[in-house]
């Protein structure tokens, strides 16, 4: 497998999914502990706090997310966080600058996230070299 686990969406009982503060705190205090390999390790309710109930599981019976997000789209959605949250940098950026063996995942996914959310390219100037 080859991505980004996304970690601490539970399930209820009809399928509506569950994050609150509360099981989000509850699983990073395990992950500080035993680590984040407890996610497949360990069952739903023992991943929970001790206790927890919800309105859509009356009967207490809860699943875990185990699909995995593609760490290109991850990675390369990042730009929305420095590029949108930084008074000093500007849309689309100067430079964008990346290895030659990541123009196929990470800068294209750069490239694709920014023209389906803003419809241009993120990046001003290209500049390509084949080494």
């Amino acid at each position: 497998m080859y991505g980004e686990f996304r970690y601490l969406y539970f399930y209820a009982e009809n399928g509506e999914p569950i994050i609150t503060p509360e099981t989000t705190e509850h699983v990073a205090q395990i992950f500080e502990k035993h680590g984040s390999d407890v996610w497949f390790e360990w069952d739903a309710k023992d991943l929970l706090p001790e206790g927890f109930t919800h309105p859509d599981s009356p009967n207490g019976i809860f699943t875990k997310e185990l699909d995995i997000m593609d760490v290109w789209f991850d990675s390369g959605s990042s730009h929305a966080g420095v590029l949108g949250t930084r008074e000093e940098l500007s849309f689309p950026a100067d430079m964008y600058l990346e290895g030659s063996d990541q123009y196929r995942g990470w800068f294209n996914s750069s490239l694709t996230t920014s023209v389906a959310v803003h419809k241009k390219h993120l990046i001003k100037q290209f500049f390509l070299k084949d080494s």
